[in-house]
């Protein structure tokens, strides 16, 4: 008889645990979706971040660029004068392979 009573109690146990699993399949593994939620939030602030690093390292380069003024002739020293005066060279030089 405590057999049968056991036995009875499990099919129960069973049935309950079959039912809420149709019921309620969600309920069963709440952690997943938790983790994906999780995962997305992650990747969507990696992607931000990307985004206005790339965005502030672009507004950075036109400042530069736009407080940048082209040399006037004032500006040129003894080395670009003699660099400018001599260009170009008269004679490049000669190539020659050599005889072994």
């Amino acid at each position: 008889m405590l057999a049968e009573l056991r036995e009875h109690i499990h099919d129960m146990a069973d049935d309950a645990t079959d039912r809420l699993r149709r019921l309620r399949p969600q309920a069963m593994r709440p952690h997943r979706s938790h983790q994906c939620a999780v995962r997305s939030a992650g990747m969507v602030l990696l992607v931000a971040s990307g985004v206005a690093a790339a965005w502030l390292a672009y507004r950075a380069t036109m400042a530069l660029r736009s407080t940048a003024t082209p040399k006037t002739d004032d500006d040129y020293d003894n080395v670009d004068e003699a660099s400018m005066e001599s260009f170009p060279a008269s004679d490049p030089p000669s190539f020659s392979p050599g005889a072994a």
